[in-house]
């Protein structure tokens, strides 16, 4: 990691781009935020292996990692994680700063709010809305809106608590 005034020099240096490359979600949204701050480019990244439809679009600083696939009109917004494996299918809109983990899958029309985690395995139902600073934990199955700032595991998904 470089400092402020390290990474602008390479970048003005080199005109390279910046990937945002931290897992925790908060942390990820305030890089984010002094990047473009600091007139970063941030364009999404797309593994190889991945697929992204034409018509999904892909936010400043995303990344879309290894077999992963993002479906038609999904909407990603700025700094979001489709992780190893994980689906993001059809109208999906997952927002700011969010992580879908490895093998998570969010069916048609699932709204994902700002800073959430979906937990590696989970699967958010079609039509599903979860909030915003949610967890999802690893294999949970979610079948019901989920409020901000909740904790939801199990099959079906149950709060256990706050994230707050």
């Amino acid at each position: 990691m470089l400092d402020d005034d390290e990474l602008a020099a390479l970048v003005a240096r080199t005109g390279a781009c910046v990937a945002l490359g931290i897992g925790d979600e908060a942390r990820r949204t305030r890089l984010l935020e002094w990047a473009v701050g600091s007139g970063l480019a941030l364009p999404p990244l797309v593994a190889s292996t991945a697929t992204v439809a034409r018509s999904a679009s892909l936010g400043a600083g995303t990344v879309v990692l290894e077999h992963a696939h993002v479906g038609p009109s999904a909407r990603l917004r700025r700094a979001v994680v489709v992780n190893t494996a994980a689906v993001v299918e059809h109208d999906v809109v997952v927002g700011e700063g969010s992580h879908v983990a490895p093998a998570a899958v969010l069916l048609g029309a699932v709204e994902v709010g700002e800073g959430t985690l979906v937990g590696s395995g989970a699967r958010v139902l079609p039509g599903i809305r979860v909030g915003s600073r949610v967890v999802v934990g690893a294999g949970a199955v979610v079948v019901t809106d989920i409020p901000d700032d909740t904790v939801v595991a199990g099959v079906p998904a149950r709060p256990t608590g706050s994230h707050r």
